[in-house]
């Protein structure tokens, strides 16, 4: 596991600069190539090939160099089939079968890996870089272009170093940060700063860059899978397989255990496979309704792992740990779970160097609730429209309801009969913070007419259920779950793998009908069905938690008077947005600290977050309009 940067031109020292940005990637090693047309560099975490993995790694003729950041989890078998065919290995790493699987197979080289990677070859004859991502975007990998300037890195932080960029605002960008709290089309909230999009390669020659995909997510329209007993038995196999291939390491490794489903059955199954006790590491928080060490210590006593527990009390704001996470996401990240992430992987790390999770489980095998919530919608789309609008101005008309149960159904019932009218717009509406007449009160006039790059929905290519999986795994994946497993993990040096996102276990779930994700009201079926005689019954039977703090809990005193010293009259950013919305966005975030109808207490604090880490990124960053 590394970072890795390059820079066109003879430019050792910007260089330089960039990877002492990326020490926390790797602090074990540091390779480089410096050319007259490239400048290119690594900084290694060794965990394969400890002694003669040194990157860049060269091929026979000294023609093309590799710098990888990542794992190659079948590099084993490559390495064998590439030696039948005659080439020769200088060491035991993973990175050398990357630059002769490029000699063999060209630009189609990345759909032979398995693994987790964003890696740079570089050919010295015809003056070519060669970039490649995983095919979940599960490792980072963020470019730079402009005229004739090129640049790119592991992280933004990094790539800000090369001197190359003007730190402007993308104002195009703002309005979907606002609205969703993420970019979309690969942009990001700078000027000319892209990340290449997961499951694509890109050469750059002669000033042209040129992205070539060479993975899709492709949903089978026919049931591949019919016979129940013999798809539970190819299920279990390839999961099988895929932990094992992810526990292949030289250093000692452990496995996050929430107590949800997904990283208690890849724990358990490392379990069975491993000749020793595995460790397993859980967050234990103070807010009972967030909290799952329970069911953790009830699967670490029945797997026999060896099992830390990590405590995390409320009103525990840290300013320190608030700039931890901007520096090194290195743009406004407002997933709140980045929080426990940063502190389960800071005491992981003192334990292992590496670590499996369940990341990637709800995508493959359809774990979250708003699969059930959007089918929920969809079932209302069949009762007479101008009926829905009927019952919609009925409720608008209700008074705003405070902290009793009621409230929850009432809001919930509006917003499901509020959607259900133009189902097009489900992702918007399902995935939005602030809503587009909000962000009218909140622009001056740079987004205010803006429209967002979010998706349509689309449920005509597969099914209902299906286009709301191909979003969430297309999106929202790369851009929130794994830039935080990787962020908050590579932050303290730990390298963290995902088998639910092996290639053949993926591709097996794409094949399955829908009754084998979702059955009556249950969501991953077939991962139930595969793990019930390896887990405790209570890992089954509790609702889905995720892994976020209660933020509303979280905005203490030393909360609020930092957020009021960030969100101020004097900041620049009141150029482009209504100072006056901001502080009411502000006084409602802290002061609301139960749901109403209208309302949800995680909606108006996350409101707050987005607003508060845009603010604080745009002046630590020193960005310019």
């Amino acid at each position: 596991m590394c970072g890795i940067a390059g820079i066109k031109g003879a430019n050792g020292i910007a260089l330089k600069n960039m990877l002492t940005k990326l020490n926390h990637r790797g602090p074990d090693d540091e390779g480089v190539y410096l050319g007259d047309s490239f400048s290119l560099g690594m900084k290694r975490l060794a965990i394969i090939d400890l002694l003669t993995g040194h990157q860049p790694i060269w091929n026979e003729t000294k023609t093309l160099c590799v710098f990888l950041n990542g794992e190659i989890y079948n590099y084993i078998q490559l390495k064998k089939q590439l030696q039948d065919k005659g080439h020769i290995f200088t060491s035991n790493s993973d990175t050398e079968v990357i630059v002769h699987l490029f000699e063999e197979f060209g630009y189609n080289c990345p759909s032979y890996l398995h693994g987790m990677f964003s890696f740079c070859i570089y050919n010295v004859i015809n003056n070519e870089l060669f970039l490649a991502r995983d095919r979940f975007g599960e490792k980072p990998l963020y470019y730079y272009q402009s005229n004739d300037q090129f640049a790119f890195s592991s992280e933004i932080n990094s790539l800000l170093e090369s001197g190359l960029i003007k730190r402007t605002l993308n104002q195009s960008a703002v309005y979907d940060y606002l609205a969703y709290g993420l970019t979309f089309d690969h942009s990001t909230l700078l000027t000319n700063v892209f990340s290449l999009p997961q499951g694509c390669s890109a050469t750059y020659k002669n000033n042209s860059f040129k992205i070539i995909p060479y993975f899709k997510i492709n949903y089978s329209s026919e049931e591949t899978y019919t016979n129940k007993k013999q798809t539970l038995t190819i299920g279990k196999n390839l999961l099988y397989k895929a932990v094992e291939k992810q526990m292949i390491s030289d250093v000692p490794i452990g496995a996050f255990l929430s107590g949800g489903i997904d990283s208690s059955s890849i724990a358990a199954v490392m379990s069975e496979l491993s000749p020793t006790k595995i460790k397993t590491f859980n967050v234990k928080f103070e807010e009972a309704s967030f909290d799952e060490s329970a069911i953790a210590r009830k699967v670490s006593r029945y797997i026999h792992s060896d099992h830390t527990e990590i405590f995390i009390p409320n009103q525990t704001f840290s300013e320190r740990i608030f700039w931890d996470i901007l520096s090194h996401v290195g743009q406004p990240f407002i997933d709140s779970s980045a929080i426990p992430s940063y502190l389960v992987s800071e005491e992981i790390k003192k334990h292992v160097k590496v670590a499996l999770s369940g990341d990637g489980g709800d995508e493959a095998f359809a774990g979250y609730s708003d699969f059930l919530w959007g089918s929920r919608i969809n079932k209302l789309t069949k009762i007479p429209i101008q009926f829905r609008k009927l019952i919609l101005s009925g409720l608008k008309l209700l008074p705003e309801i405070h902290g009793i149960p009621i409230a929850d159904k009432l809001r919930s019932a509006e917003k499901a009969i509020r959607y259900s009218l133009d189902k097009s717009d489900l992702f918007r509406n399902l995935y939005c913070y602030f809503h587009s007449s909000e962000l009218k009160q909140l622009s001056k006039n740079s987004f205010r007419d803006s429209t967002s790059n979010i998706p349509l929905f689309n449920d005509h290519e597969n099914s209902f259920l299906r286009s709301m999986m191909r979003f969430r795994t297309q999106y929202l994946l790369p851009e929130d779950m794994l830039i935080k497993i990787d962020r908050m993990s590579m932050f303290h040096s730990l390298e963290v793998r995902a088998p639910f996102l092996d290639p053949e276990l993926f591709e097996f779930s794409c094949k399955l009908p829908d009754k084998y994700l979702i059955s009556d009201g249950q969501t991953k079926w077939i991962l139930r069905e595969l793990m019930k005689n390896s887990l405790p019954r209570e890992v089954f039977d509790h609702p889905k938690m995720g892994f976020s703090i209660p933020l509303h809990k979280f905005f203490n005193y030393e909360f609020e008077k930092f957020a009021r010293s960030i969100i101020r009259k004097t900041h620049p950013l009141n150029e482009i947005l209504n100072y006056s919305k901001s502080i009411e966005i502000l006084e409602t975030g802290i002061k609301q600290m139960q749901n109403t109808s209208k309302e949800s207490v995680y909606k108006s604090s996350h409101k707050l977050w987005i607003l508060l880490q845009l603010y604080a990124w745009f002046e630590a960053f020193e960005i310019e309009l």
